[in-house]
């Protein structure tokens, strides 16, 4: 919809870290975080249900109900990412 130069100026940097990698700035040998005086108390990762499927199946799957809540979360990230891949090959904001 938006064409190739934009959808390739469009980025979206994103990953997704191991709970070892998100502790490894506090490891005692060449931990940055570690270094400057921090200490990791304790970690842990934990499968949380997503809120958007429960309001979906409570509504008895209702796909409208559920789009006019998750549509708006969705744009608090998606535009800005979406414009900036847009303007950086000159389309005016507005447009």
């Amino acid at each position: 919809m938006a064409g190739e130069a934009v959808h390739a100026a469009t980025t979206f940097p994103n990953q997704y870290r191991s709970l070892e990698e998100c502790a490894a700035p506090f490891a005692p040998t060449g931990g940055a975080a570690h270094a400057a005086g921090l200490r990791l108390l304790s970690a842990e990762t934990a499968v949380v249900e997503c809120p958007f499927h429960g309001e979906w199946l409570a509504d008895g799957g209702d796909a409208a109900a559920a789009a006019a809540r998750f549509v708006p979360t969705t744009r608090t990230w998606s535009n800005s990412t979406f414009v900036t891949g847009a303007t950086s090959t000159g389309i005016a904001q507005a447009e």
